[in-house]
């Protein structure tokens, strides 16, 4: 199944440019990271919530030069790959990261954002209607945390939830979900997504994103 899966994707243009902007990506759908070190393996799956919304999420990861809104508040991804590295270094503000409704700590979000755009390339899948992303994240996290494979020099290893380090992604919801995956309908999807002409999509891009409301993916 991860086979297949995985060969699917790979289909899909790997995003290395990490000035990308808007009109680079479809309007809605599904991310998948990949990690230096990791071979080709995924090691995040993700979406977003609010329509169109799926460059602003993807910033909201990545962050850019004058982002102040990437910071563990608003993803969940920044805030495991900072905790990570803190518990990896011993570090002693630690503790004071895992706090998420403290205080913005600007220079472990800087090491973050140097991390994020020199270990991290990623994937897009376009879909378009909500319920179907929600349900083929679930799906995609599910398939892929049935078989860890991370390498033992993986930074997911220093993580402080017990779920990442068990299942092998930066993910914590949905590790070890048993929905069925549609390959088909996956195929399906790639070939959409292939055909779409992305940058005469959208021209609203914006540096600064605005996080959506309650969604941390």
């Amino acid at each position: 199944m991860i086979s297949d899966l995985e060969t699917e994707l790979s289909r899909l243009p790997l995003v290395v440019d990490l000035d990308f902007s808007a009109r680079d990506l479809p309007r809605n759908g599904i991310y998948f990271f990949y990690e230096w070190g990791e071979g080709e393996r995924i090691v995040r799956v993700g979406t977003h919530r609010g329509n169109a919304r799926l460059y602003d999420r993807l910033r909201t990861h990545y962050g850019t030069r004058r982002s102040h809104r990437a910071w563990r508040r608003t993803s969940d991804f920044r805030y495991h790959l900072g905790a990570a590295l803190l518990n990896r270094d011993r570090d002693p503000r630690l503790d004071t990261w895992l706090d998420r409704k403290g205080e913005r700590m600007r220079e472990i979000e800087a090491e973050v954002t140097d991390l994020l755009h020199a270990n991290f390339t990623f994937r897009v899948l376009s879909v378009d209607a909500l319920e179907e992303r929600l349900a083929l994240e679930r799906a995609l996290i599910g398939a892929l945390s049935a078989e860890p494979r991370m390498s033992e020099s993986w930074l997911g290893h220093f993580s402080t939830d017990p779920k990442i380090r068990t299942w092998g992604l930066w993910n914590s919801d949905h590790t070890g979900a048993t929905d069925p995956l549609d390959i088909d309908r996956l195929r399906e999807l790639v070939e959409q997504t292939l055909a779409l002409p992305y940058r005469s999509e959208r021209g609203d891009e914006r540096d600064d994103p605005e996080p959506e409301q309650d969604d941390t993916r």
